[in-house]
């Protein structure tokens, strides 16, 4: 099958820090003025979307997304460290070049780098022995599973893991999220369904990222270099695969055949068994057979997941409180002060969200954990458990090492954000509300602080203290209610009415935010004055920059008329096509 050519990942925001306040799950945002910036210089994008962003010497040097280790095929032989830009190669393999670097490890003899390069490379590929090797008898056993990650038992009931190692599954509990599983060592406990995976399973290899999309798969390649690739499969099409590769600043799209026989091919002359075979076929073939270059390096999977739920006893959630340690406050909050902790029974960080002496509040802050509970989205900050025997009561959650979005935007700015990573970060909290709007839920306080940012550009909903779950179309909020005036829609203003379409508006605001790198909305313009400037007709103007079809989304989802206003599902799905476009 011949390659798909993605279109260069280019584009250019311009601008400086603005303003705005609030708190995202307590994380509270800051003041000042600031200039608009862009989501994405339209015309910069246009005419360099065939200038590749990454120089042809990234595959000497390599790149931000890949400078961790990835692991390789075999676990023995993990795939080695590729260096930073600006880090010097070993010396060993320059040992012909008489000062051929500088103090930035930049290559000054052209004509010898093209032999440092060949043995930079050479000592850099990964090893897939695993796939030559023919499965063995063990692999058909449905029973068999093997550890992803490592798992440290948190309970007597629990069966710590160390990832690769071999259990077998006996059973599961009422919800699925945990399986109970025996060791070789003879030892039976309970461990997160999501940390083991079935031998013969493809999710056991490095390369094989599962079911995401085009536009995440070219995400995670657009720091790469040369010969990075992950092999998925489609969103649309469950059971059609694909291979993503990095060459020369570009991602190429590869789809994998199938023939009547259940051989897999990228062309047909050349077939497999499995497509373990024809993953390492195309990682030491040098040419032909269709892949514009070996697959070298397979690119990082996210992060282990968080274990969800807290415990395989049914609606456990209540966490000790003397297993929490706090660290340092990260912000205050709605209902109270926010803080970075340690979860001592797993070791882990999280997030931990206090309720004030405040009474009033108690039964807001207990809804608040009931909607997290059922809320599970890869986009959605996710509940671990609650502490509520005693005051303070805490609820403790996921921690995102980046904070909040409204900050992260304005510290990191045009320099560290292209218009490919905002795009990017803009369709997952789509995603993220596409999945509230089909739970028929409303957040009632979108905003960009109200959104968490973690590795990778990673982006979740986060802050649902006001979320109600709507049982007719709308949900009028109670007398007295607060509520943020730039992000509400006008029905909210005016009548206390809200939907999933007042959430619409507000992610509206929330692009503008982004396009704008942090600027608070409707500059210049008095909260008092805000309703009837809209009842008027009023609407912000395009930042400057901002490409016209982002700002067009923008503009329907500011429709007077909540019921003219597009749903979420529709809104990413624009996201998704406008990444291809532009990006």
């Amino acid at each position: 099958m011949g390659a798909q050519q993605v279109k260069e990942r280019s584009g250019a925001g311009a601008g400086t820090i603005g303003t705005g306040g609030g708190s995202i799950g307590g994380l509270s945002g800051g003041g000042g003025g600031g200039t608009v910036s862009a989501l994405g210089a339209g015309s910069s994008i246009r005419s360099s979307r065939n200038k590749p962003r990454v120089p042809k010497d990234s595959r000497i040097l390599g790149s931000n997304i890949f400078t961790e280790h990835s692991e390789a095929l075999l676990q023995s032989r993990p795939l080695p460290h590729i260096p930073p830009p600006g880090t010097l190669l070993p010396t060993d393999l320059l040992s012909s070049q008489e000062g051929s670097e500088n103090h930035t490890g930049t290559l000054h003899s052209q004509g010898s780098s093209n032999t440092a390069q060949s043995s930079f490379e050479n000592a850099h590929r990964w090893t897939s022995k695993e796939n030559l090797l023919a499965p063995g008898p063990e692999e058909d056993d449905p029973q068999l599973f093997v550890a992803l990650y490592d798992f440290k038992a948190g309970g007597e009931n629990q069966l710590s893991l160390r990832k690769g190692e071999q259990v077998r599954i006996l059973s599961y509990n009422k919800s699925g999220e945990w399986c109970e599983a025996h060791s070789d060592s003879g030892h039976v406990g309970w461990v997160p369904s999501n940390y083991v995976t079935p031998l013969n399973s493809l999710e056991k290899h490095s390369w094989y990222h599962g079911p995401i999309s085009r536009n995440a798969a070219e995400y995670l390649l657009s720091s790469g270099i040369n010969g990075s690739f992950l092999v998925r499969e489609s969103e649309s099409s469950p059971g059609q695969r694909s291979i993503s590769l990095r060459y020369d600043g570009r991602v190429y799209h590869y789809r994998i055949s199938e023939d009547s026989d259940g051989k897999v091919y990228v062309t047909a002359e050349a077939k497999f068994n499995t497509l373990a075979e024809l993953v390492h076929h195309h990682s030491v073939l040098h040419e032909g057979h269709g892949l514009i270059t070996p697959l070298l390096y397979p690119a990082p999977k996210q992060n282990k997941p968080t274990v969800f739920p807290l415990s395989p006893e049914p609606d456990e959630w209540e966490i000790c409180r003397t297993d929490i340690v706090m660290k340092h406050k990260l912000g205050g909050g709605q209902y109270g002060e926010v803080y970075e902790a340690v979860w001592k029974r797993y070791g882990n960080t999280v997030a931990v969200k206090t309720l004030k002496e405040d009474t009033m509040a108690l039964k807001d802050f207990l809804e608040e954990a009931a909607i997290m509970k059922e809320m599970k989205h890869p986009n959605l900050v996710q509940l671990i458990g609650v502490c509520t025997r005693e005051p303070p009561f805490y609820i403790i959650t996921e921690f995102m090492s980046h904070g909040n979005l409204l900050d992260f935007l304005r510290s990191a700015g045009r320099e560290t954000l292209d218009a490919v990573a905002l795009l990017y970060m803009a369709t997952q909290i789509a995603s993220g509300m596409s999945y509230l709007e089909s739970r028929n839920f409303i957040h009632r306080d979108l905003a960009a602080r109200n959104c968490l940012v973690g590795d990778n550009n990673l982006v979740k909903v986060a802050d649902f203290g006001l979320a109600r779950l709507m049982r007719d179309d709308t949900y009028t909020a109670h007398a007295g209610a607060k509520f943020p005036i730039k992000w509400t829609a006008p029905e909210g203003l005016a009548y206390n009415k809200f939907s999933t379409k007042s959430d619409v508006w507000a992610f509206g605001v929330l692009l503008w935010e982004i396009a704008t790198y942090g600027m608070s909305p409707y500059p210049g313009i008095d909260l008092t004055e805000v309703f009837h400037r809209l009842e008027s007709g009023y609407r912000m103007e395009r930042p400057p920059g901002c490409p016209p079809e982002v700002y067009e989304l923008m503009r329907k989802c500011w429709q007077w008329n909540a019921q003219d206003r597009p749903t979420f599902k529709s809104i990413h799905h624009d996201l998704e096509h406008m990444f291809q476009i532009f990006c």
